[in-house]
Parts: C-alpha cells; sequence; structure tokens
C-alpha cells in the first residue's frame, strides 16, 4: 500500500514538474530547480545535471542537488568544483552510456572506470555510503543534450525508470524550445545588425566610411560575444598588410597596427588556406596542423584561441579579410558564417565605391592634364537650346573665359572662308552620318593671333547634341609646309637611310648626302657637299660616271669600287643608283654600302676553308651533315675518308644513316646508335662515340666522332646534326699496346717478387731456426747479421715495391672506421723512446672538437703519420717535435677536412732543396743520407698515398729553424654520443708545472673540455709562488719530473715538506719521459718527508700525454685509488696445446729450401706427425688421394698445375667422399688482393711467406687442434677477448708461487720488476720500430719473452714470440698489431693486479 501510495504521490509530481517546465521561460532556465524535480522523482539521495555546451563542446555541471556541507567535501575529495566543472567529451563515458535513455551501475567507480583515479572515487563513495548510479540522458532528435546523474545510498535502487525517463524528456524538450528560441532571437538581431549596417553604408560619406567600418565591426563583435573583430586589406601587390580596422572588448589590448606591413609569405599556411577557401575557421588553435606552425605561435602570442577569417574578394581576387578573436574556444555554426560572408560583402561593396569615386577623380584630372598638354579640349553642341560646352582647355584655345557659349559665339571666332566647310560638314553629320574632321584657321580674341585648329565630333541622336574635341594644330601645319619642300628628294634619301646615300647632279657634284655617308669617308656633312665623286674615286671616268651609275639600274645589278676616305685610308664600297628629275634637273641617287669587312671576311673564309682542307687531310679527320628528315648523310673531307675508311662515296648510291649502321661494328652499334638517337631527341646536348668501322678491304678501324644539333624547325625539332669524324686507329693500337706493357710490368713485379722473397724465406727462416739453436756467441752474432741483413733486403724490396705498385696504379685505399685519437696516441707511442732517448720533447695535440671515430685506410694513414713523426725525430738534435691535428672545416654530408701537422725544430730543409724531399730516393742532402740513414722513399710514398686520398703534403721550413709538415684529407666521421664514465670532477682546479709552454696548454686544453680549471706555471719557483697565494684553491698539482734548476720530484718534496700545511699531502701526477725507469724499490721508496706513504697520492704517466690517461689518474687520485699505470686493455692467447695426435701433413713445394724448412718447422711443432712431401700440383693431388692428409700446406705458384688447380681437383674429389680437408696458401704473393683470391679459389687459410715457426704454429693451432677461442694468427690480435677472469693462459699464478718456494715477498717483487720490463721493452720496441730499425724489435721481443715465460705471463710470451718471427720475417702488418696487442694486454694485467692489490 505505501509503495503505491509513494509511486502515485511521484506520479503527480512528474504531472507537475512538466507543467511547471512548459510555463518557465526559456531566457531564464532554472538548473537548480529542473535537478531538484528529477531528485524528488527519482528518489536518488543526490542528483547532479550536465547539460551540454554547443560553443566550447564540452560538457557543463549545472547544477548538483545535495546539501552544502556535502557538495563541499565532495569536490575536496575530487580535488575540483563541482558546480561549473567543464567536462571533455569522453568516447569511453558515452560509449558506457549512449545506448539508452537509462543505464544503471552498481556505483560510481563502475561508471567512472578508466575515466577517473580510482582512489578519490573509493573514499567518495565511502563517505557518503554511494550505491547505486544512474545515467539519464537528455536527447533530442538523436542528439545529447546533456545527462542526470542519480546517486542512491548502498541497498536502495532506483525503482521506476519510466518517471525517469518521462521526466528527462520533458527536460529534452524544454532544453530544445529554449535552444530554438535562442536561435530565432539570434537571427532576428542579425539581420537588424545586417539592415543597419547596410543603411548606414548606402549614406555614409567616403571620408566618414571608415568610422562606420569600425561601427560595424563592433556591432558584429558585441553580437557574436568575441573578443575582438577586424578587417584587414592588403597591399596593391597583395603581398603585404596595409590597412586595418579593429574594435576589441574591455580588457583586450588591440594588435592589428602590429602587423601592418606584415608578408602574407611570412605565414604559409594562412596564405594558402585563405586563398583555397571562402574562410578559415580554427575552433582551437592548441590543434593546428604541423604546417601551420608559424601561425600558432604567432596567435599563441596574443592569447588567441579560436579564430575565424572571411575573405574579402572583388573582381581582382582577394584584397584582404574580416576576421574574430577569441581567448577562448569559439563555435560558429555554418549558418553564422554564412550571415558573416554577407557583412563581408557590404564592407567590399561601400570600399569599392569610394575606390570607384576616387579613381574618377583621378581619371579627371589626368584627362585635363593631358588636354592641357596635348593642346586638345572637347567641347558639346546641344542642338535643343543652341549652347556649347566646353572643357576648360577648348575656352582657352578659343580665348575666351565662359563656360558655355552660343553656337554662334564660336563660329564668329572662325576666319570667314573656312565658315561655309563647317556648316557643310555639320550639316552632314547631323543628316547622312558622314564622318566630321574639320581643319581651319581662327582668330584668338585677347591677342588677335591665327592659329590652325582641327576638330573631329559625332552626333548623338538620342540627346540631338554634337561632341566633339578641338586641337591647335598651328606647329603641326608650319612643320608639315616646311617638309613639303623637301618631299622629292628627301623621300627617296629616307628609302635606303641605313646605308651612306650621295645625290650627284650628272657632272658629278652633290647636290645632297646624308651623314651615314659622310661618316663612312670621314668628313663633315657640309665637307661632303662641296667635293664631287672623284674626290674620293680617283680612278672614275668623269665622261663616263653618270652613264655607269644609270647602268647598275638597268642591269639590276651593283657595281664594286674603291673610295678613298679623308685619312687616306683605302675601303671597298658597294654601289647601287638610280636616277630622278628634281625640277629642271636630272639627279642620280647612289646608295653607297661599304663592304670592307665582308670583303675582308670572305678572304679569311677562303683561307679558313683552305687549311680546313688542309687540317682535314693531315688528321684524318672528316665533317658530316645528317638531314634528320630524310637520312641523307653529306661529308665533307673526302680524302680523309677514303684514308680512314677506305671507301670513295662514289660507292654508295645513296650514303645515308642506314648505310652508316652497316659499316659500324656489331659490339659498338647499339651503343653508338643509342647516343646519336639521345642527341637528335634532345635528351642530350653532345653526341661523342668511339666505334669500329668497316673499312672496305674487310677490317676494323677506330673511329672517333663529336657531333650535335645544328637546327630546328619551328616546333624545336631537331633537322640536322652537324659533326666530326677522326680516325683513333692508331692511338687505340697505343692504348692496347700500353695496357699490355702494364700487365707485363705488374706481371714482373708479381714474378720478381716472388722469386726474391722465395731464397730470402729460406735464409730468414733457417737463420730463425739457427738462431734458437745452441750457438757460441760468435755464431749467434753471426746468424743476427745474417738475419738483419736479410731483413734489410726484405725491407728495401718492400719500399720499392710499393713505389712500383703505386706508380702502376695497382695501390687501392681500403677504408674502415677507427678511432682516430688512439691512433695517433698509439703512433705517440711507438716513437716516444726514440725522441725522449735522444732528449727531445715529443708533443700531441688532438683537439677536442676531433669526431670519436672516421672512416679512411687505417693502415696507409698510419704509415704516412709514422713517416712524418719519425722523419722529425730523425732531424731533431734538440727541442721538441709535435704532431697537431684539428678540424680545418665540417661539411653538411657527415664528412670533415682534417689537419694533420707535424713540426719539428730540427734541421729544416733549404728552400732550393724543399720540392726534391717528395722524389723518390731523394733527399735534401746526399750526406743526410750518409748521417741518419734512409732510401728516401719515406716522403715521396707518403706523398703518393696522400694523393690517392685527394690530399698532398704541404711544407714549410727554413734551413736551422725547423720544419711543418701538414696535409688535410676530406674524412666521414661519426660521432657516438657516449659519456665519459671517467669525466672528472667539476670545479676543482689543477696547477700545471711544466717548462715546456706548448705541453701546459696542451694538458690545459684537454681538461677544459672536461670542466676542470687549471692553473698554469712555468718553472718550479713559478709553481711555489702559486701555492702560497692560491694553496687553498688547488686539489691536484701535475708536473714534468725534468725541469731546469729544479725537477719535478724535488719540487713535489718541497711542496709536501711542510705537515704543518693541508697541501703537504695534495695528490700529484708526475710526467716522466719513457727512458724513466723506475725499479720497485724506487717506487717503494717515494715517501714525503713526514714518513707517510704517498702511494695513493702520486702516479706516474709517460709523455707525450694522452687525454684518456690523465683524467683516469685525476679520477683515480681524487678518489685515492693505486696508480694503474695505463688505460685497462687486454688480449687473450691460449697456453700452449698439448699435441698428443699424430697428424699428416702433405707439403706441396717446388722450392727444395722452402720444402727442408717447413717440414723442419713441422717436425719442431709435431715431432710424431707423418709429412708427405709434393713438388708440384700434380703430386699433391695423387698424395692427398692416397692418404688422405690431416692438413695441406699449399704453395701456390708450382709448375705443371699450380696451386689453385690444384686445390680446385682436390674439393672435387672431397665432394665425393664427403670430408673437407683445411688447405693453407704458402705465398711469397704481396700484392692487394692476393688473400682474397685464395679464399676465392676454395683455399682455408693464407699465410705469407717468409715462412717462421710462428706462422706454422699458428696455422697448426687454428686449423689442426681447432682450440675456438684460440685466435691469434698474425690478423686477428685485435679481435675482442674475454675478459671476466684472469686465467692461467694470461698469468700462472700457481706456478709463480711454486718457483718462489711461498715467499710473498718475492712474488710480488718479481710481479712488480716484470711489469715495469714488460712496458719499458714494449716502449723500446715502438721506438725501433719506428725508426725501422727490426733488428732491434726482434732482440727486444726475444727478451721480452724470456722474461714473461719466466714469471708466468704466457700470452704477454707468445706475442712476443710472434713479434720476434715477425720482425726476422720483416711482416711490417703483423708488428703494428702485434705491438698493438701486447700493448692492451699489458694494460690488461696492470688493471688486474691495480684491483687485486686494492683490494
Amino acid at each position: 500500500m505505501t509503495k503505491n501510495y509513494e509511486e502515485n504521490l511521484k506520479l503527480k509530481k512528474l504531472v507537475a514538474y512538466s507543467e511547471e517546465l512548459f510555463q518557465s521561460s526559456a531566457d531564464e532556465t532554472d538548473y537548480d530547480r529542473i535537478t531538484e524535480m528529477m531528485n524528488n522523482i527519482s528518489g536518488a539521495r543526490y542528483a547532479a545535471f550536465i547539460l551540454f555546451d554547443e560553443n566550447i563542446n564540452a560538457y557543463v555541471t549545472k547544477s548538483v542537488h545535495a546539501s552544502n556541507d556535502h557538495i563541499k567535501k565532495a569536490s575536496h575529495i575530487l580535488n575540483l568544483e563541482l558546480v561549473g566543472k567543464v567536462w571533455d567529451k569522453q568516447t569511453g563515458l558515452e560509449n558506457k552510456i549512449q545506448n539508452s535513455i537509462i543505464t544503471r551501475f552498481s556505483s560510481i567507480h563502475e561508471l567512472t572506470k578508466g575515466l577517473f583515479p580510482e582512489t578519490p572515487i573509493l573514499l567518495l563513495e565511502k563517505t557518503f555510503n554511494a550505491g547505486q548510479t544512474i545515467i539519464a540522458n537528455i536527447v533530442r532528435n538523436d542528439f545529447n543534450l546533456g545527462y542526470f546523474v542519480l546517486i542512491y545510498h548502498v541497498k536502495e535502487e532506483l525503482l521506476n525508470e519510466e518517471l525517469i525517463e518521462v521526466f528527462s524528456r520533458q527536460v529534452g524538450l524544454m532544453l530544445e524550445r529554449k535552444k530554438t528560441e535562442e536561435k530565432l532571437q539570434f537571427q532576428f538581431r542579425y539581420q537588424k545588425m545586417i539592415s543597419e549596417i547596410s543603411s548606414s553604408f548606402l549614406s555614409v560619406s567616403d571620408d566618414k566610411l571608415d568610422k562606420t567600418i569600425d561601427e560595424a565591426l563592433e556591432t558584429c563583435r558585441e553580437l557574436f560575444k568575441v573578443e575582438r573583430a577586424f578587417v584587414f586589406l592588403y597591399s596593391d601587390d597583395k603581398k603585404s598588410l596595409k590597412k586595418c580596422y579593429e574594435c576589441c572588448d574591455d580588457g583586450i589590448d588591440p594588435h592589428a597596427d602590429s602587423f601592418i606591413d606584415m608578408k602574407l609569405s611570412d605565414y604559409p599556411w594562412f596564405e594558402d588556406k585563405l586563398g583555397e577557401h571562402d574562410h578559415i575557421y580554427v575552433p582551437d588553435t592548441e590543434k593546428l596542423p604541423p604546417e601551420a606552425e608559424v601561425e600558432k605561435n604567432k596567435w599563441k602570442e596574443y592569447s588567441i584561441r579560436s579564430t575565424l577569417h572571411i575573405p574579402i574578394t572583388e573582381s581582382s581576387g582577394i584584397i584582404g579579410f574580416l576576421g574574430f578573436n577569441s581567448i577562448r574556444e569559439q563555435k560558429w555554426s555554418d549558418e553564422q558564417i554564412t550571415l558573416l560572408k554577407v557583412l563581408a560583402g557590404i564592407i567590399v561593396s561601400a570600399l569599392e565605391k569610394r575606390a570607384e569615386r576616387e579613381e574618377l577623380q583621378i581619371q579627371k584630372k589626368r584627362l585635363s592634364d593631358a588636354q592641357r598638354i596635348g593642346k586638345t579640349g572637347s567641347w558639346e553642341f546641344d542642338m535643343n537650346t543652341g549652347i556649347v560646352h566646353a572643357s576648360k582647355e577648348a575656352f582657352r584655345l578659343y580665348g575666351l573665359k565662359d563656360n558655355s557659349i552660343t553656337i554662334r559665339q564660336v563660329q564668329s571666332l572662325v576666319l570667314p572662308q573656312f565658315r561655309p566647310e563647317l556648316d557643310r560638314a555639320l550639316k552632314d553629320l547631323i543628316e547622312h552620318n558622314k564622318p566630321y574632321y574639320v581643319e581651319f584657321d581662327m582668330k584668338r580674341p585677347y591677342d588677335g593671333e591665327i592659329r590652325h585648329m582641327s576638330s573631329i565630333a559625332e552626333y548623338q541622336a538620342e540627346k540631338n547634341i554634337v561632341a566633339g574635341t578641338l586641337q591647335d594644330i598651328t606647329e603641326q601645319k608650319e612643320a608639315e609646309k616646311k617638309i613639303a619642300e623637301k618631299e622629292v628628294w628627301k623621300h627617296e634619301l629616307i628609302k635606303d637611310s641605313m646605308d651612306g646615300i650621295v645625290v650627284l647632279d650628272m657632272l658629278g657634284g652633290v647636290y645632297e648626302a646624308n651623314q651615314r655617308y659622310a661618316d663612312m669617308l670621314g668628313y663633315s656633312l657640309d665637307e661632303i657637299k662641296n667635293m664631287h665623286a672623284w674626290d674620293w674615286d680617283k680612278n672614275i671616268d668623269i665622261e663616263q660616271l653618270p652613264w655607269t651609275l644609270k647602268s647598275t639600274r638597268k642591269y639590276d645589278r651593283y657595281i664594286e669600287t674603291q673610295h678613298q676616305k679623308k685619312d687616306g685610308t683605302i675601303i671597298d664600297v658597294e654601289i647601287s643608283s638610280s636616277s630622278a628629275v628634281c625640277g629642271d634637273r636630272e639627279l642620280l641617287f647612289c646608295v653607297c654600302r661599304d663592304i670592307t669587312d665582308r670583303k675582308r671576311s670572305q678572304d679569311e673564309l677562303k683561307n679558313r676553308t683552305q687549311l680546313l682542307d688542309i687540317a682535314l687531310d693531315a688528321t684524318c679527320a672528316g665533317i658530316w651533315d645528317v638531314d634528320l628528315l630524310t637520312g641523307n648523310i653529306e661529308l665533307q673531307g673526302l680524302e680523309s675518308w677514303k684514308k680512314i675508311t677506305g671507301y670513295e662515296i662514289t660507292d654508295f648510291s645513296n650514303y645515308n644513316l642506314t648505310m652508316w649502321q652497316q659499316l659500324i661494328h656489331p659490339d659498338d652499334s647499339e651503343d653508338v646508335i643509342s647516343k646519336f638517337t639521345n642527341t637528335a631527341s634532345g635528351k642530350n646536348d653532345h653526341y661523342m662515340a668511339e666505334y669500329r668501322m668497316l673499312h672496305k678491304k674487310g677490317y676494323w678501324v677506330w673511329v672517333r666522332a663529336h657531333g650535335r644539333v645544328a637546327s630546328y624547325d619551328k616546333d624545336g625539332k631537331a633537322l640536322h646534326v652537324y659533326g666530326t669524324h677522326i680516325s683513333i686507329d692508331e692511338n687505340k693500337k697505343a692504348e692496347e699496346k700500353a695496357k699490355a706493357a702494364s700487365q707485363a710490368k705488374s706481371d714482373f713485379l708479381a714474378n720478381i717478387s716472388h722469386e726474391i722473397r722465395t731464397p730470402l724465406n729460406g735464409i730468414i727462416g733457417f737463420s730463425d731456426l739457427l738462431i734458437e739453436s745452441q750457438l757460441s756467441p760468435s755464431q749467434l752474432h753471426h746468424m743476427q747479421t745474417i738475419q738483419a741483413s736479410a731483413n734489410s733486403l726484405l725491407d728495401l724490396i718492400n719500399d720499392v715495391l710499393d713505389i712500383s705498385k703505386i706508380e702502376a696504379g695497382k695501390l687501392e685505399l681500403e677504408n674502415e672506421k677507427f678511432d682516430l685519437r688512439e691512433l695517433c696516441e698509439q703512433i705517440a707511442d711507438m716513437l716516444k723512446y726514440t725522441a725522449h732517448a735522444k732528449g727531445i720533447e715529443l708533443l700531441l695535440n688532438i683537439s677536442s672538437e676531433i669526431p670519436d671515430f672516421i672512416v679512411a685506410d687505417r693502415i696507409r694513414l698510419r704509415q704516412v703519420l709514422v713517416n712524418l713523426l719519425g722523419n722529425a725525430i730523425k732531424f731533431t738534435i734538440t727541442g721538441e717535435v709535435e704532431m697537431e691535428v684539428h678540424i680545418d672545416k665540417i661539411h653538411p654530408d657527415c664528412k670533415a677536412d682534417i689537419r694533420f701537422t707535424v713540426t719539428d725544430t730540427g734541421i729544416g730543409i733549404p728552400a732550393d732543396r724543399q720540392k726534391e724531399v717528395f722524389e723518390a730516393f731523394s733527399q735534401a742532402d746526399n750526406s743526410i743520407s750518409r748521417k741518419y740513414g734512409g732510401t728516401g722513399l719515406g716522403l715521396s710514398i707518403s706523398n703518393r698515398l696522400l694523393e690517392k686520398m685527394d690530399s698532398r703534403l704541404e711544407l714549410s721550413s727554413e734551413e736551422g729553424n725547423g720544419s711543418i709538415f701538414s696535409f688535410s684529407v676530406l674524412m666521414p666521421y661519426e660521432y657516438t654520443g657516449k659519456s665519459d664514465k671517467n669525466k672528472s670532477p667539476e670545479y676543482r682546479k689543477v696547477l700545471i708545472v711544466d717548462d715546456n709552454v706548448k705541453n701546459c696548454h696542451n694538458i690545459r686544453s684537454i681538461l677544459k673540455d672536461e670542466g676542470v680549471v687549471t692553473e698554469i706555471a712555468y718553472s718550479a719557483k713559478e709553481a711555489l709562488d702559486i701555492f702560497k697565494d692560491k694553496s687553498d684553491d688547488i686539489k691536484l698539482i701535475i708536473l714534468d719530473k725534468h725541469m731546469p734548476v729544479m725537477t719535478g720530484n724535488e719540487l713535489l718534496q718541497d711542496i709536501r715538506a711542510d705537515i704543518t700545511c693541508f697541501y703537504h699531502n695534495i695528490p700529484a701526477i708526475i710526467m716522466q719521459d719513457s727512458t724513466d725507469i723506475n725499479d720497485v724499490e724506487e717506487m717503494e721508496n717515494d715517501k714525503s718527508l713526514n714518513g707517510k706513504t704517498t702511494e695513493k697520492l702520486t702516479h706516474t704517466i709517460t709523455k707525450p700525454v694522452k687525454k684518456a690517461e690523465i683524467i683516469e689518474s685525476i679520477v683515480h687520485l681524487l678518489s685515492g685509488e693505486k696508480d694503474t699505470g695505463n688505460e685497462i686493455y687486454h688480449k687473450l692467447k691460449q697456453a700452449e696445446n698439448k699435441h698428443d695426435v699424430k697428424y699428416k701433413i702433405l707439403i706441396a713445394e717446388d722450392n727444395e729450401t722452402n720444402m727442408l724448412l717447413t717440414s723442419t718447422i713441422i717436425s719442431r711443432i709435431l715431432p710424431d706427425a707423418d709429412i708427405l712431401k709434393a713438388t708440384n700440383g700434380s703430386k699433391a693431388v695423387e698424395l692427398f688421394r692416397d692418404e688422405q692428409p690431416d692438413l695441406i700446406l699449399m704453395d701456390i705458384q708450382m709448375p705443371e698445375i699450380s696451386g689453385y688447380d690444384a686445390t680446385t681437383m682436390i674439393r672435387n674429389i672431397e665432394t665425393t667422399k664427403g670430408i673437407h680437408t683445411p688447405i693453407i696458401a704458402l705465398t711469397a704473393g704481396t700484392f692487394r688482393g692476393e688473400e682474397e683470391k685464395c679464399l676465392e679459389a676454395g683455399l682455408d687459410d693464407y699465410a705469407p711467406k717468409p715462412i717462421v715457426s710462428e706462422t706454422i704454429r699458428q696455422v697448426c693451432e687454428k686449423w689442426l687442434f681447432k682450440e675456438s677461442d684460440t685466435e691469434h694468427t698474425g690478423s686477428n690480435w685485435n679481435k675482442e677477448r674475454d675478459n671476466n677472469n684472469l686465467n692461467n693462459a694470461h698469468f700462472n699464478s700457481a706456478w709463480l708461487q711454486s718457483n718462489t718456494d711461498g715467499s710473498k715477498e718475492l712474488y710480488n717483487k718479481l710481479i712488480a720488476m716484470a711489469m715495469k720490463s714488460f712496458i719499458q721493452n714494449y716502449e723500446q720496441m715502438c721506438a725501433a720500430h719506428s725508426n725501422n730499425d727490426i733488428e732491434e724489435v726482434s732482440t727486444i721481443a726475444h727478451k721480452t719473452k724470456g722474461t714473461a715465460l719466466n714469471t708466468g705471463f704466457n700470452i704477454l710470451a707468445s706475442i712476443a714470440e710472434d713479434i720476434e718471427k715477425s720482425a726476422n720475417s720483416n711482416s711490417e702488418i703483423n708488428i703494428v698489431e702485434l705491438l698493438d696487442g701486447m700493448k692492451k694486454e699489458i694494460d690488461y694485467l696492470s688493471t688486474f693486479f691495480n684491483e687485486q692489490y686494492s683490494e
């Protein structure tokens, strides 16, 4: 009963509320009352009314029905103001509620899931005990006008959806009615506004038009409720804005003036859109496309959020635009935009009318000015009244002052004799419509002067008026009178005025002449008129002159003669003449033309034609002309054609393109015809082809043809192709001979390289074996001398082959990506020992702008730099040598010009000998070769290599004052963007102490790039003074060990001596030479005067300073770590394998010495191996088939069957048996591409001669023992290795401990001494290598190998052994790579031991 009662009560409320809604005014909608009604009908605890606002395209909360306390609390929880909250359209929410009027949700968070943060919603539900949530859509005509949100308490729910649905529909009807009424009201106001604006423009004067436009804009702005309305007009060229009108709301600053003279091209998107469309509407400037970035930024600058622009157009196009701006999103309907276009039309119409009126005034003034200047007036005779109206100029011509007079007054001015003619002409015009043009004389009233007048008129019958013009022609008539007096002779004279004209009487006297004729003879016109024909033509026959001149007309020809000019010069003249009678005199009119230049050109053409014929005949060349319409070919220089092809032109009935094509060699025909066709069709400007033609005797001859299009028709189509042909048969034969000679030279170099290296292989290989055997000291010395001599000979051969390869064009660059800084530092490391041993300062200055990586031929660039730096050190006695690297220019395609400069303070080069140092086998002075050594090939090879890189060496030198060698190379580059993990702390000040100024500044530059502040002292005294003044700032000191007066060590001891000062324990980096030997005891005794150890406060580095090394030392010192020595790298090389397997080794070698050497080495490495020997390729294939060896060492150049062919035959046999045997190429070839050729032929690896033990051992380890992580062939030392732990391959700790009887002190001491020895030996080897002292490299490597084996450093021992072997075999590239490997292994070991001790 109660439930029915409540439902009936709600139904009654619904009816009452519906009536209330329909009785409410649309202008004053009470949203709070509507929300209260929905809350009462639904029975919900809370209700909210959310309405869609079309103007902002979003929803707005209009009302919330709840207590004020609850509304405040809810707003606080949600962190927003509920009433008035703007909600953007949410697709997710609309998808949830769009399918029905009523949508139920179990809770608020079910409704808002994914749309609103969950935590505040759950808190809201808990605070208000909220449960079921209802969304009631307000929909009209499938358009969502808004919705009600109804929230019930937990355990409460909506019972009657129909009531809510009905009420929602009633609200929708009310809102629709409101919207319709608002639209009608707006249309009424707009119609009224347009009517008022139209009326105001119709009656406005020109001077008040601008104000009227401003008033119209203000009215429109207020109606549409926008902040700014404006009109902009374009300049005359329509490229900029020249005028503006603007109206702004209160508080809105105008800014239209800032756009005056703005170029439209500065805003391309706006300009294009306005030209393409009838309006530009931007509801939200923040959502403009990327191409409108300029416009977006400009509008944002003026806080414009929404904008509308409507173009103002006239017949000539767009002349401006009408616009509206808003600081908020503003929605404009299509109807509103259409209405605004009407306003734009009204404005442009008013502007056009004003412009027309202004133009009319201008035209009137122009007409008045034109009449005044041209002495022409206008008049109009009204036949109805008899009055004549005339222009100001017409009255001036009449001599009257009135604006209108009668026709009789006008006629009275005309002289009596002309009046009848004027009357007749006027009558003929009116009655017969005949043309009216009269000339007459009249007398001016004010001065009585007679003036000649002309008048033209027309009759306008519909108005019964005659309108015409009046012109004063007095001066014209006088001029015509004068012209008439000379009309007879001047008519003939003007006819050919471009030539000289002279008029003679029958006695030869000059009657008249023109200026052209006088100029031709060098006389004045007056002089000519007083002369006779024989005065300039001495050969003339006076009696026959008239008949001679007359005959030219009779026989239609010219006569050629010669005239003498006033200055005596003789000129060739061509004369044509005619006669005429002037009065009672017969005259001869002579047209004379100076043909001196033409005669000279004809003579020159004749001479050139003769010379061309001679040249064509001498060079076997000819000229051809192809008629493209007919295909016919016309030939000139037929003798040359006969010499080239053997044919006479008579051998062909019609020589044409078809016949020409048949004579071309089939292999050349397609290319030649294609080139000719492309030229004829306009694809190519020029035709050039070399091809073979069939000689009449049946053999082929080479021809080169050139040509181009010579003429075109009116449509631009080619008509003729004109060109030359020449025989190049002898050149082609010579070229083929040259190629054959070049190939023969290359073959000779390859063969001689092989033949020389083959015996050298035996000498070096066996001397290597003997050196390792038990020899007496004298025998060892003799063998080392033999080995050094052989290596020197091999070095000379390599240099000669290098220069030969360059000259033959066989040397190619192989570019790769590498670290340029690392390369330069390696080169400096190689050469520093030599420099320091001579007491020379070696400086390395690498710009911080140098990229991380460049792309170039690393080996060849290194070769050039080593040569330049080595020479600089070699020829410098005292002072310093500096290598500088910086960027000359950055190119946009990731390329840079990088400049390398080597500067020394050496002996210098005399100016007259500087060119010679770049020549092969040349030095500045023969005594230099005796004193310093060398072949003189280094700079020549370097310059040739740089030419390959599109560069060359530049030299600046003065005898006795050193030299500067530099070059710049364009290189691709790459920045990795990597961060330096060792970057030193910022804001730390470092003191640099060195007597060498350049070194100080180089270090400062390095540290500046890392953010380190520096002070510089150039002596120990300056350093001590700085410490006194700035001791609080200095956090670290970098000092040179070798300085005059006080050394670096002494300075450091003085600084640390005073224990009362805080800097007695200041960190320090000592820069020393590579010749400094600090043994372990010296390092252990390096203590400050107070007795405390300084091992964590002092690091040593070797000059030249390297960036990574000094930065790492600074970082370690400031963090309290020990000296790590150098940067940390390593190389892994596994220990020797135990060879327990018995192998079969096949050696294919035709040279008896090499066979003995190779088999001996195999026997030493594999004592139990079964060695099979083949002296040619055939025997090798036979032994393989019978014995199936485990490894084949194959010489490439052998008799009967080469190594390549033998390998192919073996691979074919393997295919049938399903096996694969490693075949290693043994070759003495040195040319580029030989290794690739071997691999392509099916061989597995490549071992260059001379062969030494290490080469064979590496081959066995790689291909027999199959150790996957042993990759230490000569070219593989730079591959990465696993460095996670220090295994026995790097350092056999247990072995060393067992050999030191467990003595930790001795164990540590041996390690320290060994590491110092390795570093020292490495630097000495680099120095020896840079001086090409390969014997010294071998000796030091041998010593290093012994030290490493005795202390358990297995990989280091193996690398040293490889270096020793490579040095003995003079393998340049292997030595360089192995030295890199040794450096990295030493750094790796240094890092390991420092980390171990620091723990």
